[in-house]
């Protein structure tokens, strides 16, 4: 790998303008009209914003609340509070004005601010007097970056040391409390140049392509700034577009001739659904060289799908490139090689009962695993037992990794990075297995059902589930109740008739049943768009299983277990989960009774 063309962030953007004053560094795209940056105008609107910060009082080491939806102001402001000296942290922006809905989001803003210690926030104009008053309890000063100004000198720019921390990226929540890992200068540009090794050669007329958004690390690290680290434009789109209508945003990638892209798993089953087969012969994907696959597990039959139903407007045959990466490694771990999927076909049996990954025999029960690769350059993969010992080909355990990438530690919080750090390795809390090198993932410690002497990942659960007619999106999770687990589903379906929602439940218990021979004691039928979710996507499933085991009267859950609290779900689909899941509780005491 090559040696690093910047040892800061500051340095980078600042010879971003240098070097290629005229050159495209940004496009921000919408559905009207899109907005082009070059790098001298970024550097200057980074300027712009970093003077605004100093006359405001914000002093060295300062952090910086970043709650902008994806535009120009958002990539200048956190380029703006580093050129003023200040630590950025990212965060989801308003994105409804009811006063519930902002009075849930303050409530998370206010806890994270007062994690973060910020002294600032940087948001959009029309939102400051919302934000003021949603963050007054943190001490927090809300400011507004957009319009003109006058630019920070260059000789009074911030300096950095590329040991000093360059962001708090917060963890998206989507097993527990969010933390707020400090990552160094050295730690994400180390990351950056290790991608962009993953994808060389990279040659003119390249494009990179992303709806993710800015506050989540896939969307800032993975296509903001590897494409400004390799020269490469970036043309980013709104989560929001992306959702209401995935076909726009292909026609967008056929436009442009995007080259990369980046999605989570979700994001192809779900375009397959949306996007019509005889729009498809519309588009152009022949350009797209490789979609990245991460920040979620990954489904076979979702790819397979997706691959089949773009084929025919050019989408090549291994596009789709599965990743692996955690924002405590600042992002990228592992990259598969580019071409189609490795896939492990292994007896489920041994899996579940014993912990081994042994490939399937004829007639045993098949579980198939995609391998996330090997090994980005500088970063090292093991998996260890719970004594840290490492185990040897084909075991399952925890995924550990070690590199200069590997966070400097969780902000303020020392005993969770000294359970997290060990000797030098990251423990991920992901467990999985290697074989002939290859990474493969099975689940997350927290989320794993065990039952019956054996262990199942929720994520299998999900996607048989995925692949019934009339199920939308699905989450499972399983609840201790009399020193039994329960195994509790969450199904989103567009039915609405009793006879229909009756037999799909039925379908549902079958399939689990059958699949895994193991029993369903609770369904939860919810609407679509009622699936709890992350900032970043990530179903929140120990919200879920904490708020059922609460109304079970099962083990007091830890935290708080409001399902409606910070999970970005509209007030009237909250209510029809909670009623949902309450109603399920109720009928699986009634069952037992």
């Amino acid at each position: 790998m090559s040696s690093p063309r910047a040892t800061t962030l500051v340095e980078l953007v600042a010879g971003l303008a240098a070097e290629r004053p005229e050159a495209l560094a940004v496009r921000i795209e919408r559905r009207r009209r899109g907005e082009d940056v070059s790098c001298e105008a970024l550097f200057a609107g980074a300027r712009v914003a970093a003077a605004r910060l100093r006359a405001a009082g914000l002093a060295a080491g300062d952090r910086v609340q970043l709650l902008f939806p994806t535009d120009r102001a958002a990539i200048e402001g956190f380029f703006g509070v580093l050129l003023a000296g200040g630590v950025p942290v990212p965060a989801a922006p308003l994105t409804s004005l009811r006063a519930e809905d902002v009075a849930l989001r303050g409530e998370a803003l206010r806890n994270q601010a007062l994690d973060a210690g910020a002294s600032f926030c940087l948001a959009p104009g029309r939102h400051r007097e919302l934000l003021q008053g949603q963050l007054a309890g943190a001490g927090v000063a809300v400011l507004a970056c957009e319009g003109e100004g006058s630019p920070l000198p260059e000789a009074d720019l911030a300096a950095p040391a590329p040991e000093d921390t360059a962001f708090l990226q917060y963890t998206s929540g989507s097993t527990g409390a969010p933390k707020g890992v400090a990552l160094t200068h050295a730690n994400v540009l180390a990351n950056v140049a290790a991608i962009e090794d993953a994808f060389l050669p990279l040659v003119e007329g390249e494009l990179t392509l992303s709806w993710l958004p800015l506050f989540h690390d896939m969307g800032l690290i993975g296509a903001l700034l590897v494409s400004l680290y390799g020269r490469v434009p970036v043309a980013l789109a709104a989560p929001a577009d992306f959702v209401r209508d995935p076909g726009w945003f292909l026609k967008v990638a056929s436009r442009l001739r995007a080259t990369i892209s980046v999605m989570p798993n979700f994001a192809f089953g779900y375009a397959v659904r949306r996007v019509p087969a005889e729009a498809v012969g519309e588009l152009n994907l022949a350009p797209l060289r490789t979609i990245l696959n991460g920040a979620e597990p990954i489904d076979v039959e979702a790819l397979r799908r997706f691959e089949e139903h773009f084929a025919p407007a050019g989408l090549r045959p291994g596009a789709v490139r599965a990743v692996y990466g955690l924002a405590e490694s600042a992002l990228a771990v592992t990259f598969a090689r580019p071409g189609p999927c490795v896939i492990d076909r292994i007896d489920a049996d041994a899996l579940e009962r014993d912990g081994r990954a042994v490939p399937a025999p004829a007639g045993a029960r098949v579980r198939s695993l995609v391998s996330v690769g090997r090994p980005v350059a500088t970063q090292e993969v093991r998996i260890a037992g719970p004594d840290d010992d490492p185990l040897g080909e084909r075991e399952v355990g925890e995924v550990c990794v070690r590199g200069p990438s590997v966070m400097a530690g969780y902000f303020r919080q020392p005993a969770a990075t000294a359970k997290a750090l060990r000797a030098g390795w990251l423990r991920t809390g992901d467990f999985g297995y290697l074989a002939g090198g290859e990474l493969y993932l099975v689940g997350r410690e927290k989320e794993t059902i065990r039952r019956y002497g054996r262990s199942y990942h929720p994520q299998d659960i999900e996607g048989q589930l995925a692949r019934l007619e009339g199920v939308e999106a699905a989450l499972a999770f399983g609840v201790e109740v009399d020193d039994d687990v329960r195994v509790v589903l969450v199904v989103a379906t567009r039915l609405d008739a009793a006879p229909a929602r009756e037999a799909l439940e039925q379908r549902v218990r079958h399939r689990v049943g059958r699949a895994f021979a193991l029993p369903v004691d609770a369904v939860a039928l919810v609407p679509p768009q009622a699936i709890p979710k992350s900032t970043s996507g990530k179903l929140r499933r120990q919200a879920c299983r904490a708020f059922y085991a609460h109304r079970r009267g099962a083990r007091p859950p830890s935290g708080r277990y409001r399902v409606v609290s910070a999970q970005g779900v509209p007030g009237d689909l909250a209510e029809a989960l909670t009623r949902a899941l309450e109603d399920a509780a109720a009928r699986a005491r009634a069952a037992e009774a």
